[in-house]
């Protein structure tokens, strides 16, 4: 079976807070998968300063992480980690998206990988 990454992931901002959203990865029946997510105030080039959330292990149709207390009208990046417990460890992230905080709770798309 072909490993995925988490797919879907989306942000909706407003003010001072984000939900992050996404759907499981696939990693074929049985296999137990964990979530990372990471997200950092938006740098010109790739951040290694990350801020880690580490996901409750549990089983979901859809994951929803809100995050508080974040700089309005402030640039932030997110991306998602699974990680398969499938004798290997196979880690595989999501794509990075950004999203600026502020105004009404709004919606985002994103492209996710297959």
């Amino acid at each position: 079976n072909k490993t995925h990454p988490a797919t879907s992931v989306t942000a909706f901002c407003d003010k001072t807070s984000v939900v992050v959203t996404w759907r499981p990865a696939y990693h074929g029946h049985g296999v137990k998968i964990v979530y990372t997510l990471f997200y950092s105030k938006y740098v010109r080039h790739p951040t290694t300063n990350w801020t880690v959330v580490d996901i409750p292990d549990s089983v979901q149709t859809v994951y929803n992480v809100y995050l508080f207390n974040l700089q309005p009208s402030t640039v932030y990046s997110f991306k998602v980690r699974s990680l398969s417990l499938k004798g290997n460890d196979l880690e595989l992230e999501s794509n990075v998206i950004s999203r600026t905080t502020g105004g009404n709770l709004r919606a985002f798309y994103t492209f996710s990988l297959l």
